[in-house]
């Protein structure tokens, strides 16, 4: 597994609120980045792709890097994000008027001694009107280069910041910039809080992208990533925890809340890491009705294995799925993101989810075996009749079925139709959408 490295890197980076996550959302043209008045909402490091004329290009929104460590995580956020900012190929480092701060001045002074100023460019934000034009001059006197003067709410002045990033980034046409197709799998990380979803990301792009800490709640945003396995690219999305709506506290976890399900929703296969010390509790459970709602296939890491004393998979396996009985034809894996065991094999059952997806069945051979099935019904309930079906759609399987009667078959005749689909197509993992047509409509 290794990180994407087609594409160019670019990381905006600067201090609190100075309006990162507000740049990102409008250069990627949708809210993927929380946005609110608190300062510090960042923790992660988001990544997004940017498509711009022929150029393509990885955009990261950082932490901010003023912290002053009143807060348990906040030496963590620091070395991390610094450690991902010297790999990257260009820093927009983001500042607000009306002048500059100590924490501007270090940093300009840092990458002075450096010898690094090429791969910056000093971006002022939050200049919406006239009057705060002065604050460019203040940046000057006190040793500024030259700076990009915009409005990133107000979408003031972007083509010029657009125009000089395009200027650092490799020709059009050139193998950096011209990255391949879209990713062959989109996968989707959810869970309850602190089961071990950022440490799963981490491993499994092989990039620092997201804080890992006891502290519950610590991811606040989805974070995508783009790595490649066994010559396939994979676009992950961590999410943050998901939460009983009733306890969602402010606005903050409101939003985290909503960009979760938007990430259920994009992903062509969801992993739920559980997590093997608690056990399956009902807060899965309610996970996994959330996932069922969207018609997604589900791996279950079953994650902090290691730290199980008495390892009993077939007694846990008999509880989750007492607790949501549909999910029995799910994959469940037992890792441990921890120490990077059986981390692959989530991958390669996801790979052949996706594989499943894709499934189209002739006619023919789907009516031949409704006839089949038809019969052992039509055993326990007389009334109820099969004429024919037909496949709908695939991503997941569609079916239509054409019946005497709708109300004459009851959900165990519709939950044996689905078994036997999956018995038959192999379609083990994979949830299957069945429509009932009485044959006179």
């Amino acid at each position: 597994m290794s990180a994407n490295k087609k594409l160019p890197l670019i990381a905006i980076a600067g201090k609190r609120n100075a309006g990162k996550s507000t740049l990102l959302n409008i250069m990627f043209g949708s809210k993927r980045a929380i946005t609110d008045a608190t300062p510090g909402l960042t923790r992660d490091i988001l990544q997004v792709e940017i498509k711009r004329g022929k150029h393509r290009f990885l955009l990261c929104d950082t932490p901010g890097l003023d912290l002053d460590g009143s807060e348990p995580l906040d030496a963590n956020i620091l070395s991390r994000t610094r450690e991902f900012l010297e790999g990257v190929d260009l820093i927009l480092f983001v500042m607000e008027p009306p002048g500059p701060t100590p924490f501007d001045l270090s940093f300009l002074d840092f990458f002075r001694k450096q010898r690094d100023l090429s791969r910056i460019l000093f971006v002022l934000n939050k200049i919406d009107n006239p009057k705060q034009d002065s604050a460019e001059a203040e940046f000057y006197q006190m040793g500024f280069p030259e700076l990009i003067c915009i409005s990133a709410l107000g979408r003031k002045n972007l083509g010029t910041l657009y125009d000089q990033i395009e200027k650092r980034l490799p020709a059009p046409g050139s193998t950096v910039a011209s990255a391949g197709p879209p990713p062959d799998l989109t996968l989707c990380i959810v869970g309850k809080p602190n089961a071990g979803k950022s440490s799963l990301l981490n491993r499994l792009s092989g990039q620092e992208l997201a804080l890992v800490s006891d502290i519950p709640g610590t991811t606040r945003d989805s974070i995508d990533s783009l790595f490649t396995y066994y010559g396939k690219t994979i676009r992950l999305i961590d999410t943050a925890g998901l939460k009983k709506t009733g306890k969602l506290k402010d606005s903050v976890e409101f939003y985290s809340m909503t960009r979760t399900k938007r990430a259920i929703a994009e992903a062509e296969i969801v992993v739920h890491v559980l997590d093997a010390t608690l056990g399956v509790t009902d807060y899965d459970k309610k996970i996994v009705s959330l996932i069922e709602e969207n018609g997604k296939p589900v791996v279950f890491a079953v994650n902090k294995w290691d730290a199980v004393e008495e390892k009993n998979q077939k007694a846990f396996m008999d509880r989750m799925y007492f607790m949501f009985p549909h999910a029995q034809s799910y994959p469940a894996i037992f890792i441990s993101a921890k120490t990077g065991t059986r981390i692959g094999k989530v991958l390669e059952e996801a790979m052949k989810l996706k594989e499943r997806l894709s499934f189209r069945v002739g006619t023919a051979q789907l009516n031949q075996w409704l006839k089949e099935w038809n019969r052992r019904l039509t055993n326990t309930q007389k009334t109820a009749k099969i004429y024919y079906g037909t496949q709908a759609g695939t991503a997941p399987p569609q079916f239509i079925f054409f019946v005497n009667k709708k109300d004459h078959f009851r959900k165990d005749a519709l939950l044996y139709f689905e078994n036997q689909i999956r018995k038959d197509c192999d379609l083990h993992g994979i949830p299957i959408t069945i429509q009932l047509r009485e044959k006179e409509s």
